[in-house]
């Protein structure tokens, strides 16, 4: 019985269509097994950002960074201002180091000892310098400690029931998506091998056509 062309033709640009749409399909159900492999749990990761957020809100007043945005005439420029309690303490005291070095100083040269007050001054303003370090090394220590929080309320959410109950509903869903991929690579490598079969039938029965 001769085969119908026709519809081996129409089947294989149908296979040819259908092979790139389930690799699209394939690509989306393996990034969204990656996503449930790699993705925190909300219990875990609403505990952690919560417990941050919530000790950076409380070194808010004493210290942190503005950013503002000033026009010039080639664009703008950006301004990072230290402001907070302990920025404000820490240029007080500043300010306070400089005059006491002045101080030193003069009342050195007065008494004849110039040599002496200008290393004494110098030294005092080094620690002045060194103060203006004082807010950006405190912050460090509040984001540590604002890390160490958080890990220890995302661990406390991990012994929690709603952790185990939505550690079980992620499972059920990495099952089922898994599932799919694998009846979408078995239909994808059927399509191949089908392709693969009707373009040897198109290519035999076009030399059969010309002998």
């Amino acid at each position: 019985m001769p085969t119908d062309k026709s519809a081996i033709i129409l089947e294989a640009q149908w296979m040819e269509n259908e092979i790139p749409r389930m690799e699209g399909e394939l690509a989306k159900l393996k990034e969204a097994e990656q996503g449930l492999l790699t993705a925190p749990l909300d219990t875990v990761s609403r505990a952690y950002t919560d417990t941050y957020r919530a000790e950076r809100r409380r070194a808010h007043p004493f210290y942190h960074r503005r950013r503002s945005v000033t026009p010039t005439r080639s664009g703008v420029a950006e301004r990072i201002a230290d402001v907070g309690w302990l920025a404000l303490a820490v240029r007080v005291l500043i300010l306070a180091a400089v005059l006491f070095s002045l101080y030193v100083v003069y009342q050195n040269r007065r008494a004849n000892a110039l040599p002496r007050g200008v290393i004494w001054g110098s030294v005092v303003l080094i620690l002045a310098i060194g103060l203006a370090f004082v807010p950006s090394f405190a912050d460090q220590l509040w984001e540590q400690r604002a890390r160490h929080k958080a890990e220890a309320a995302a661990q406390g959410a991990r012994q929690s029931e709603a952790f185990l109950r939505e550690k079980q509903d992620r499972q059920g869903q990495l099952a089922q998506c898994r599932r799919r991929t694998a009846d979408v690579e078995q239909r994808l490598q059927f399509a191949h091998v089908r392709l693969e079969e009707l373009r040897r039938e198109l290519t035999s029965t076009d030399h059969g056509g010309t002998a």
